[in-house]
């Protein structure tokens, strides 16, 4: 991108995007087993789906699962013996027809993770290599200035898995000093990285913030236009059909687990913690008490408006009257927070328990519930 964006050495060339050719058969078990398959996917700006006549039903579910779990808002379109017609090339010209004034690609707008950690001038220039080597390999880059005890400004400019810190006689602006950018793609296991690196070098990290992609208007009017293009949107919550939301229940993933963690974009938590969080509280903690998608759901609010600070009275009020129009909101669909009422049977006796997977309620009645939960959260959050 970068390089044939210099117009003056390549005038001939108009750079309009890239194209991830995915096997619909050999890809689950290369994306299970190769790191770059990661990357490209997160790098690209449509997916085409190929071999779909090979793959056998399973295949095909397994790989749209997983696209979607990396890249839920890319544009996919599904064919065989790789035949694609002219809405590829439509799709990725869309970006310099109907937003001739932008000058980021496509991807910038659609994939990029971005993380800035401010650090402190107390850091040494090799403790501050050794926090970036601790998360680069999930990275797209690393740059930002930072001030360092012993080898004062450095230009730190990383791409792929070097580390670059460099001194600089730049003037560089208070405000930008001791910030580091932190770029990835979606799907990255960056954030997972970065707090690690934060919590090993604590003493030294004044600030991490968190900034997911935003999917450019203008775009999302195109691809809608476009039937047979196959469009996955996630803009801060992810709205996961009830399809997907089985298919998180049949990974062991409670009603709970399923709505915090499609909240994490949203509220700054990356999905593997909200998934944690929230793992005790499915099933109203295994006792029919509150259900796990309103424990979920209020814990997605609290952790974007509760308070923290001693007599911050404001915020708490902003976070209850939230709570309690999901709460309202919740009940009018479902006619109750309460598990064992919304269920019909209590899940902690065994003879209910005996009932609810003979009506299979689990896997019909509950991923709406979770659905509902989303919908709401939507509005609210």
């Amino acid at each position: 991108r970068k390089l044939f964006s210099q117009t003056d050495r390549f005038p001939h060339i108009e750079y309009q995007g890239a194209v991830c050719l995915v096997d619909a058969v050999r890809f689950p078990k290369l994306y299970a087993t190769a790191r770059t398959c990661v990357k490209q996917l997160a790098a690209s700006d449509v997916i085409v789906l190929n071999k779909i006549d090979k793959a056998s039903a399973e295949q095909l579910d397994a790989t749209r699962a997983l696209i979607r779990g990396q890249r839920p808002e890319i544009p996919v379109i599904e064919t065989s013996f790789g035949r694609i017609d002219r809405t590829l090339l439509d799709l990725l010209a869309a970006h310099t027809a109907d937003a001739p004034g932008e000058s980021m690609p496509l991807t910038a707008d659609l994939t990029i993770r971005k993380i800035n950690v401010q650090i402190s001038p107390d850091i040494s220039a090799y403790e501050l290599q050794k926090f970036i080597e601790m998360f680069i390999e999930d990275t797209f880059r690393v740059k930002g200035f930072v001030q360092t005890c012993d080898r004062g400004m450095l230009l730190a400019d990383c791409v792929g898995n070097v580390v670059s810190l460099a001194p600089t006689s730049l003037q560089v602006p208070a405000e930008k000093a001791g910030w580091l950018t932190i770029l990835s793609g979606a799907g990255m296991p960056v954030h997972k990285a970065v707090k690690q690196a934060c919590q090993w070098y604590a003493r030294f990290i004044q600030t991490v913030e968190y900034k997911p992609a935003v999917i450019p208007p203008f775009f999302l009017k195109f691809i809608q236009t476009k039937s047979n293009i196959r469009v996955y949107h996630m803009e801060g919550i992810q709205m996961l059909n009830e399809s997907q939301i089985l298919e998180q229940f049949s990974q062991g993933f409670d009603c709970s687990q399923v709505v915090l963690g499609a909240c994490a974009d949203k509220i700054g938590l990356d999905p593997e913690t909200a998934k944690k969080v929230a793992a005790c509280f499915g099933g109203g903690m295994w006792y029919g008490h509150e259900c796990g998608a309103v424990t979920g759901a209020l814990m997605a609010i609290g952790a974007k408006y509760g308070h923290s600070q001693p007599g911050d009275q404001q915020a708490k009020n902003q976070a209850l009257a939230k709570m309690n129009a999901f709460r309202e909101a919740f009940s009018a669909r479902q006619g109750s927070c309460v598990c064992r009422e919304i269920l019909g049977y209590d899940l902690s006796d065994p003879e209910q328990m005996a009932k609810i997977q003979a009506e299979e309620l689990l896997t019909t009645r509950c991923p709406k519930v979770v659905r509902d939960a989303l919908e709401i959260l939507e509005e609210i959050l």
